[in-house]
């Protein structure tokens, strides 16, 4: 058995924003003089990572980083990219490719009325009955 995983979704820092900004708390004379909170964005799920608990700027990058990759939202949304991507290399189709089949008119099956009995037909019959009455 090959033990080489593929990568199915690729992250880098061009995914994410980061901010550096001023904040109170420890700091001595740095406090509101120099930048030392961060907050990292990840842009696609909306995840934010901030942190203004340590003195400096490095310490406080690694924490924020930290957060922002362990927030529920990002790891919800690298899940389903994990999960879209698997599928696409399996050859199937994405959960938005079944819907969109499955909601086909051609692929939809109707009951109606007919002389007072209920009748299955299908979606390009129903559509045929339709623009007869339209």
């Amino acid at each position: 058995m090959n033990n080489i995983r593929e990568r199915l979704v690729h992250v880098d820092q061009h995914d994410f924003t980061r901010q550096t900004f001023r904040c109170g708390g420890k700091g001595g004379q740095n406090v509101n003089k120099v930048e030392t909170g961060v907050r990292y964005i990840h842009r696609d799920s909306g995840s934010v990572g901030q942190a203004t608990d340590h003195r400096t700027q490095g310490a406080n990058d690694k924490l924020a980083w930290e957060r922002c990759i362990s927030h529920v939202k990002f790891t919800t949304w690298l899940r389903l990219e994990s999960a879209k991507e698997a599928r696409r290399l399996d050859g199937l189709k994405t959960l938005e490719e079944e819907v969109d089949e499955s909601m086909n008119p051609a692929n939809l099956k109707y009951e109606i009325k007919v002389n007072g009995r209920w009748t299955e037909i299908s979606g390009t019959e129903f559509e045929s009955l339709t623009a007869k009455v339209a």
